[in-house]
């Protein structure tokens, strides 16, 4: 993890909002999704009716297919690992999971 995700990853498992200025490439993006992610994986667990929606507002179309390729990727693996509800999940990618 790079200092801009621990640090966000940190404040965000402590509940606060953040907010994250940082040069592209630098992981800002993993930081909202795991907490979308997380959130989303409590509702269903405690079987919320209605388990949040994220929506993340790109720029432009590359950056967009970037960040759904990465967000597939991310569900993928952690359910692979377990660490999903094993239900109401759906991921598109495939192949090994890997630390990168």
């Amino acid at each position: 993890l790079s200092d801009i995700q621990r640090a966000g990853i940190a404040a965000v498992a402590l509940g606060s909002d953040v907010l994250t200025l940082a040069a592209t490439g630098s992981g800002k993006s993993l930081v909202f999704l795991l907490a979308a992610i997380a959130r989303w994986a409590e509702a269903v667990e405690l079987d919320e009716a209605l388990p949040p929606v994220a929506l993340l507002v790109v720029p432009y179309i590359g950056l967009a297919e970037s960040q759904l390729a990465s967000t597939e990727r991310l569900l993928h693996c952690l359910y692979e690992a377990g660490r999903l509800p094993r239900r109401r999940v759906h991921s598109s990618s495939g192949g090994p999971c890997r630390a990168r």
